[in-house]
């Protein structure tokens, strides 16, 4: 897998920004895309190909708030396909009565590990829910009974419902939801 990196008339990498709507219109709202791209990184991994120092955690209210309430950096480098990022992402778990947006959002930076210049922006919160149901995927392949036929969820958020999604999307032969 390589990562082509185009350059404007200029000579600097171009910048490309994808909204949650431009994920989704690519294929970033099917569990597909996430298990597949997940399963190569966690191969990627047990070689030694990724770099992923630890995630450091900003709360700016002190640790007498909300567990939910922080913004956490998480960077990581991939060998294959060639491509530094990390994910800010924030959390107030008031937002939704508050202020009446969602609980979390977050952008992922890309950048060029041969330049470090940034090459892409990325809305984060519709990756990050299927990423995350992408590991629930890929652990019940190897974890789960051969044709179990029940889930369970605990949690009916946005996180739960994406997993209960990619489940359903990836064993067809699932009958039953238990919530």
């Amino acid at each position: 897998m390589s990562l082509a990196i185009a350059l404007t008339p200029a000579g600097t990498p171009r910048m490309l920004y994808l909204s949650r709507g431009d994920v989704a219109a690519v294929g970033g709202g099917h569990s597909d895309l996430y298990v597949q791209a997940l399963r190569h990184a966690l191969v990627s991994h047990a070689k030694g190909e990724v770099l992923q120092p630890l995630k450091p955690y900003l709360r700016a209210h002190g640790q007498e708030g909300h567990i939910a309430d922080r913004i956490i950096a998480m960077p990581a480098h991939l060998a294959d396909p060639g491509v530094s990022g990390i994910k800010w992402i924030g959390s107030r778990h008031d937002n939704p009565a508050r202020v009446g947006l969602p609980r979390a959002s977050g952008v992922i930076v890309l950048n060029d590990p041969l330049t470090n210049y940034p090459i892409g922006i990325l809305e984060a919160s519709l990756i990050s829910a299927w990423r995350t149901a992408a590991v629930t995927c890929i652990a019940a392949a190897h974890l789960a009974r051969k044709d179990f036929t029940d889930i369970a969820l605990v949690g009916c958020g946005v996180i739960g419902r994406t997993q209960v999604s990619a489940l359903l999307q990836q064993f067809g032969h699932i009958g039953t939801v238990h919530l």
